[in-house]
């Protein structure tokens, strides 16, 4: 679909309430292949490419791909809808709850980044932007690409060959345009205050993610008004790829509670 001079590749399946599967940073919708096609059998399940990933045009940036969201969901008439952000795309997530243009039926954070931290990218400290535009700068991408797939944030901990080999391709789908430009560019006018999210909240974290990370979603759960924390054993910061039957479960388990309730409603 076309938006305002950007290209977004986008995936919908199945029936019933809708949710929308964001991604997080250097990362595309491929991630959630397995995870639609499961959740389709109940739900409108959307997968989007954000801009300046995987299939989608345009640079980067979360102010205009919050814009993005909402005329998508718009046009394929999606009014009413669970939205689950990965990583960074929680900031997305964040924004689009209080947008009065689309009904956000309830919220689920997957691995965020912290609420008091750097909102201009993915995460200040970790991953390191700064060195990774170094080296994308000095080396190319492929030097990039290798450094990224043996961070801590990509580690894979009960996965088997196919997911790896998975995730070794959408690394190499990403092109770098957010770190090769001005990092100014995708400045955040001005940060969520969280005590207005009013949609009910699931934070969702892997037992075995960064230490930060795991500090972080904590936090952010205790700022919510409403929301619980699942930690999910066995599993990093990748946990819908690492346990996907722990991690579906507990998905549906959150779902069936609001996002059902609400088409009820």
């Amino acid at each position: 679909m076309d938006l305002r001079g950007t290209r977004l590749y986008y995936r919908l399946a199945g029936s019933g309430p809708a949710l929308l599967l964001l991604h997080g940073w250097a990362l595309d919708g491929a991630m959630w292949r397995g995870l639609q096609d499961r959740l389709a059998r109940d739900f409108s399940v959307l997968v989007v490419d954000r801009r300046g990933y995987g299939r989608s045009t345009g640079q980067p940036s979360i102010e205009r791909e919050v814009g993005d969201l909402r005329v998508l969901c718009q046009r394929l008439g999606l009014r009413n809808i669970a939205v689950l952000g990965m990583s960074q795309a929680a900031r997305v997530a964040l924004r689009l709850a209080l947008s009065r243009s689309l009904r956000v039926s309830c919220l689920v954070l997957d691995g965020p980044p912290g609420p008091t931290r750097g909102e201009t990218e993915p995460a200040t400290e970790d991953p390191p932007l700064t060195q990774y535009r170094r080296l994308l700068t000095e080396r190319g991408l492929g030097a990039f690409r290798k450094a990224w797939r043996a961070h801590p944030l990509l580690a894979l901990h009960t996965a088997g060959r196919r997911t790896r080999a998975l995730v070794d391709d959408i690394g190499r789908r990403y092109t770098g345009l957010d770190l090769r430009r001005n990092r100014r560019s995708d400045s955040i006018r001005r940060p969520v205050n969280l005590s207005r999210i009013r949609p009910p909240t699931l934070v969702l974290c892997g037992a075995k993610d960064l230490p930060a990370r795991q500090q972080e979603a904590a936090d952010l759960a205790q700022r919510l008004p409403r929301s619980r924390l699942i930690r999910l054993p066995g599993s990093g910061h990748l946990p819908n790829l690492d346990v996907p039957l722990r991690y579906e479960q507990a998905l549906r388990g959150f779902l069936r509670r609001y996002a059902l309730r609400s088409r009820k409603s």
